[in-house]
């Protein structure tokens, strides 16, 4: 969790970051690389409800097959958070999460 240090927000929140990958509100697959995910949780950093962005790099483009092996490149929260590069929706679950 090195890279985490540039975003002193996220200290500390280890499972808030764990949170979001394993539910997510939506993903998105990145609009530069086609194997970069971007996982966005709300709703996970009290007293706040904003969110949470966790990108993780994959061998492949195709993560619904089941491929769990991915690399986390960086996450963020909400002064972070940009449009930046996200692409297509993969996935949405249309509801935020209770603070952890």
């Amino acid at each position: 969790w090195r890279y985490i240090q540039k975003h002193p927000e996220l200290r500390g929140r280890d499972e808030a970051l764990r949170a979001v990958m394993r539910q997510p509100t939506m993903v998105s697959q990145s609009s530069e690389m086609e194997q970069r995910f971007i996982f966005d949780g709300y709703g996970l950093l009290a007293p706040t409800s904003n969110i949470v962005r966790v990108v993780v790099q994959y061998n492949t483009s195709d993560i619904k097959k089941g491929s769990g092996a991915g690399k986390v490149i960086t996450a963020y929260g909400p002064l972070h958070a940009g449009t930046g590069n996200v692409g297509k929706l993969i996935y949405f679950s249309g509801t935020a999460r209770r603070s952890l």
